[in-house]
């Protein structure tokens, strides 16, 4: 496992490009361990962010 915390975008983007590479995968499963739901949506925001991934008619 891999837990990322305190860096920007761009470095989350690096890291886990590193790791899909590094494992010769091209999917990755993200969880975020939290309680609050705004807490976990904000995590996923970010992660989103750092990937330039826009939200969708699908993804609702």
């Amino acid at each position: 496992m891999i837990i990322i915390s305190r860096i920007n975008p761009a470095q989350i983007k690096i890291k886990l490009t590193q790791l899909a590479k590094a494992y010769d995968v091209d999917e990755i499963i993200a969880v975020t361990i939290t309680e609050d739901f705004g807490d976990r949506l904000q995590s996923y925001g970010l992660l989103a962010k750092a990937f330039d991934l826009k939200q969708t008619a699908d993804c609702l």
